[in-house]
This record gives structure tokens, C-alpha cells and sequence, in this order.
């Protein structure tokens, strides 16, 4: 029948209680917003585009508090960068995946987080043919934590990028009617 589908509902377990009914333990359903290499668009813009939409969306439903994006070695916002004091550690986690960062891109060890804040707008397709940003500023810093951290941990055809997770339903409503391919909630 045209516009009928079918969706599978876990069942709930119910609460867990103590002897005075105060509840324990509860069922929550929780998803996660991901991201799927094979179903995304293949170019920059198509990429960024679905991005965009996908972080606008966590801000509609009040679930962009649940972003998992965390990879960045600068603070601040683009283009007021500077870098992260945890870089001058060379055992911290952001060091170790800058540096692998670097060695993926063929970059110098030593590259400044300039060279490489560079690189990586020439690489997301954020910057124009003249050097102008394509996107607004805050854009382009959202833009870039996603892609960075997309690429930390190791986002591919074999492993889905978990862009958000435990959103609610209103995201997955929200989702459900967008015009963006290549995301998924999953519970």
C-alpha cells in the first residue's frame, strides 16, 4: 500500500524499583545522529551541506549539547585560533592525533597549526579559489570540527562517524523529513 510503512518498536522493560517505589533504574530509548560513507554526498559542498543541516537540526530539537565533536586543536572560533596548551604534551591525546593527523596529509612534523588550520580549509573545500571563506565564520569553525574529528577517528566505509550521540526523538522526527542523505539515528 503506497504510503504505509512499517517501524519495529523495542519493547520497554519497565522500571526497576526499590521496596518504597522509588525507581532505580528506568527505561530511556537514546540514538545516535552518524554519519555513513556510503550513502553521503561524494563532494566537498554536498558534504558540508548535509553537516550543516544535521548541526542546525541538533540546535532546533535542543540536542546540540549532545555533539560529540571534541578533536580540534585550537580554541577559540574561527578565524581567532590559537592552539591548545595540551599540544605543548607530546603523550596528550590531541598531540597524538595531530601528529597522526599530520602524517596522514603528508605533513611536515613540525607544520604550525596555521599550516595545517590551511590545509584543512583547502581540503574541506571552506575556502575559495581566492582564499575567501565560503561559509560564515562560525560556520566554518563547526564545519572544521566535524571534519577534523571525522578524520581522528578514522571515518570510513567500515566505521560510521558518530556525530551526536543520545538524542531524542524529536531529532529522529526531524531527521526523518530532511532532504539530507548519508545520516542515520540508531538506537
Amino acid at each position: 500500500m503506497p504510503g504505509v510503512y512499517t517501524v519495529t518498536v523495542k519493547a520497554n522493560r519497565g522500571a526497576l524499583c526499590d521496596r518504597n517505589g522509588t525507581v532505580l533504574v528506568s527505561d530511556k530509548n537514546a540514538y545516535d545522529l552518524r554519519i555513513h560513507y556510503d550513502t553521503m554526498a561524494s563532494d566537498n559542498a554536498g558534504i558540508n551541506d548535509m553537516i550543516l543541516y544535521s548541526l542546525l537540526a541538533l540546535e532546533r530539537t535542543g540536542n546540540f549539547g549532545k555533539l560529540c565533536a571534541d578533536s580540534l586543536p585550537f580554541d577559540g572560533i574561527y578565524p581567532g585560533y590559537t592552539e591548545k596548551a595540551e599540544l605543548s604534551d607530546p603523550d596528550s591525546t590531541l598531540r597524538i592525533r595531530l601528529d597522526r593527523f599530520k602524517e596522514r596529509r603528508k605533513l611536515s612534523t613540525d607544520a604550525s597549526g596555521r599550516e595545517v588550520l590551511e590545509m584543512m580549509l583547502k581540503k574541506y573545500g571552506l575556502i575559495d579559489k581566492q582564499g575567501r571563506t565560503v561559509y560564515s565564520d562560525y560556520e566554518t569553525h563547526l564545519l572544521l570540527c566535524i571534519r577534523y574529528d571525522m578524520e581522528c577517528k578514522n571515518f570510513g566505509a567500515l566505521n560510521p562517524y558518530v556525530m551526536a550521540e543520545d538524542v531524542d526523538i524529536y531529532l529522529l522526527a526531524d531527521m526523518r523529513e530532511s532532504p539530507v542523505t548519508g545520516m542515520e539515528s540508531v538506537q
